[in-house]
């Protein structure tokens, strides 16, 4: 205030620079004195632009629960907007109330008319009673907060616009800017959201997808039901029927899970890194992510998934899709539905090998396993799963079902192969291709009535 007489004070400047902006909408007085314009206020609000997407990106991936509930209007605005509306209607009635007047039950009853405070909003003062009776309303522990005051204000210190300025200066900049900021952050936020997780304001993909999901997951524990039937199946050879589970369990079980998994990272915000699913340490990680309230049930399954036992895992996962959780409902079996899925099944592989005996392309080893996956659901009437090291054993278990004759030629174009893989003979080998041709046709021919020759 060096520029006036002595005579007047901070104050009287103050009212002076008041009357001077009173005209000018745009002007904006800081520190009483400096005048401004918001256009000023919001080049100073471009720098904290990059850091909003860093810091939304980088909270979605070390905050997942808070943006769980993203799309919650509630969550997003720190419930401001419901409670506001919730107090207005309690104040209506509050307004159309009645009261009693008089004694005993013959009181006649009174109206009372809300009054107006017409002096609210000068200052705060003389607020309307309805309002002391309401606390304002905190945020939530789930609002999104971009920056505090004060980080807002280091930020503004280094801009080259505003060198040489008071702290009183930068405060009252950073006070004007704090809410804008927020506001906008919390769109960013809501858009990575709804990139992230797919969700159109109506929801409409995320409907789409839950359908897609539910769908994957019935037809894969459908089929791991009819395969888990060939596994107990097998009773008389525990190494085998073990095997079997173990296979069963890291692939179908594994895949069914991965995808009821992603399912959840995507609902909980959490990311998962490019070949997260090949290792137990990468799905451990996802599911560490996860909020307490699925993350047990999760790690369950993920614990049935490096054991033995399907009906650990079965018990597992129906857990996790309950309505409590997940909410997938598992269709029930059907055996007209679970004929039809072998049925399918067995087509699938016959095709397949009638398309390899056409062009005469494919491995011997890949051909005589799905021969021999063939030729189980044949004599046991089951869906068969195995890899291809458990061949030998499940040709060992089928030769009391087979004729001699039958056996004899799957065993002898198992012995082939092994010598080829072994490298003691070459992979074009006419005693290969014609025993292997013969497999081959006994796939595509033996019928029920046909097996349990000697059984």
């Amino acid at each position: 205030m060096t520029v006036l007489p002595s005579v007047v004070s901070p104050l009287d400047g103050a009212q002076l620079v008041q009357m001077v902006v009173k005209s000018h909408k745009q002007a904006i007085v800081l520190c009483d004195t400096i005048i401004t314009t918001q256009g000023f206020i919001n080049k100073c609000a471009a720098p904290f632009e990059e850091i909003m997407d860093e810091k939304a990106r980088k909270d979605m991936k070390m905050n997942s629960s808070m943006f769980a509930d993203l799309s919650d209007k509630r969550s997003l605005m720190g419930a401001t907007g419901d409670e506001s509306q919730s107090r207005k209607e309690e104040r209506k009635k509050k307004a159309a109330a009645t009261s009693k007047s008089g004694g005993g039950t013959q009181g006649r009853e009174v109206r009372s008319k809300a009054v107006k405070n017409k002096f609210k909003g000068r200052g705060g003062a003389n607020k309307d009673s309805d309002d002391e009776d309401t606390p304002p309303v905190a945020a939530t522990s789930k609002t999104l907060v971009f920056l505090r005051l004060p980080e807002i204000v280091e930020v503004i210190e280094k801009l080259p616009q505003l060198k040489d300025c008071s702290s009183v200066m930068y405060e009252e900049i950073a006070a004007r800017l704090e809410r804008p900021l927020r506001n906008k952050y919390q769109e960013i936020a809501k858009s990575l959201f709804m990139e992230s997780s797919a969700i159109t304001p109506g929801g409409v993909n995320k409907r789409k997808q839950q359908a897609e999901l539910e769908e994957k997951v019935n037809a894969l524990y459908s089929n791991i039901k009819l395969f888990e039937k060939s596994v107990k199946l097998i009773a008389d050879d525990e190494d085998l029927q073990t095997n079997l589970a173990k296979y069963l369990l890291k692939t179908l079980c594994s895949e069914l899970f991965n995808a009821t998994l992603t399912s959840l990272a995507a609902d909980h915000m959490v990311t998962i890194p490019d070949g997260a699913f090949d290792t137990l340490e990468g799905r451990a990680k996802i599911i560490s992510n996860l909020p307490d309230s699925i993350k047990d049930v999760t790690g369950k399954v993920h614990t049935s998934l490096n054991g033995k036992s399907l009906e650990a895992f079965d018990e597992a996962l129906l857990t996790l899709l309950s309505p409590k959780h997940i909410g997938i409902l598992l269709k029930k079996s059907d055996k007209k539905r679970d004929r039809q899925i072998q049925f399918n099944h067995r087509m699938t592989l016959i095709e397949q090998l009638k398309s390899e005996n056409a062009d005469g392309t494919g491995d011997a080893a890949t051909v005589f396993h799905q021969c021999v996956v063939v030729l189980f659901g044949v004599v046991t009437q089951s869906m068969l799963h195995c890899s291809g090291r458990m061949i030998p054993q499940i040709v060992k278990y089928m030769q009391p079902h087979l004729s001699a004759d039958n056996y004899d030629l799957i065993f002898t174009c198992q012995d082939l192969i092994i010598q080829q893989v072994k490298g003691n003979i070459p992979a074009g080998d006419e005693r290969l291709l014609d025993s292997l041709d013969k497999v081959k046709q006994l796939a595509f021919t033996l019928k029920k009535s046909e097996s349990f020759a000697t059984a």
